[in-house]
C-alpha cells in the first residue's frame, strides 16, 4: 500500500508530465489533464483533513498550473480560493486576501457567482479575522446582493456590524437569519448578547 507521500508525487509527475507535452489540438492529452483535476481534489481533501496543508498547498499549485493551461477559470480559481482557505488557517491572513482577490477577479471574467460568492464570504472571514470590520461587511453585503438568504454572510454581517457599534442594524441582521432558520443557535447567541430576548 503506497503512502500518501507516494500518492502525491505520483500524481504530481503524472500530471506535470502531461503538463510539458501539452499543445493546443492535442485531445488526448487535455483529455487525461481533465481527467486529472478530480484526482488533484481528492488529493487536496485528503491532505486537508489530515492537517497535512503544506501537501495540499503542492497539489493546489498543480491543480493551478491545469486550470491555466486548459484555460478553465473556474479550476483555477478554486485552486485560488483552496489556497486561501489553507493560508487563512496557518494565521497568514494577507497572503489568503491575495489568493482570494486573484479567485474574485477569475470568477468576474467567468461570471460565475456560486464560486464568487464562495470566496466573498471568505474574504469576510479574513477581514473579520483581522479586525478590518468595514471591508468585512462589503465582503458579506456582496454575497448578499447576489444571494439574499445566505445564513453564513448574514451572520458574518450581524457581527461585523456589532463590532463596528452598529447594534441596531446587527440585530436586524441577527433576526433575518431567525427568520430564515429558527432554530439557528449563532444568531440566537448573537441577539443575546445585544440584550435582545428571542
Amino acid at each position: 500500500m503506497s503512502s500518501l507521500k507516494d500518492e502525491i508525487t505520483e500524481l504530481t509527475n503524472q500530471t506535470k508530465n502531461l503538463l510539458e507535452g501539452y499543445g493546443a489540438g492535442d485531445t488526448l492529452r487535455e483529455e487525461a489533464l481533465r481527467a486529472s483535476v478530480p484526482k488533484l481534489m481528492d488529493l487536496i481533501t485528503r491532505c486537508y483533513k489530515q492537517r497535512k496543508f503544506h501537501y495540499s498547498l503542492q497539489l493546489i499549485a498543480v491543480l493551478q498550473v491545469v486550470g491555466r493551461t486548459l484555460e478553465i477559470g473556474r479550476i483555477e480559481a478554486h485552486a485560488y480560493t483552496l489556497r486561501g482557505i489553507i493560508q487563512h488557517l496557518l494565521g497568514l491572513f494577507y497572503e489568503a486576501l491575495a489568493s482570494y482577490r486573484r479567485a474574485v477577479t477569475i470568477y468576474n471574467k467567468e461570471n460565475y457567482d456560486p464560486g464568487k460568492c464562495t470566496v466573498l464570504q471568505r474574504m469576510g472571514e479574513t477581514f473579520l479575522a483581522l479586525l478590518r470590520y468595514q471591508e468585512a461587511l462589503i465582503s458579506f453585503e456582496r454575497v448578499l446582493q447576489i444571494s439574499p438568504d445566505n445564513i453564513v454572510c448574514l451572520l458574518g454581517k450581524a457581527n461585523a456590524l456589532d463590532l463596528m457599534g452598529r447594534e441596531a442594524e446587527a440585530i436586524e441582521s441577527f433576526r433575518r437569519v431567525l427568520v430564515i432558520d429558527p432554530e439557528n443557535k449563532s444568531a440566537r447567541q448573537g441577539l443575546a448578547g445585544l440584550g435582545v430576548e428571542v
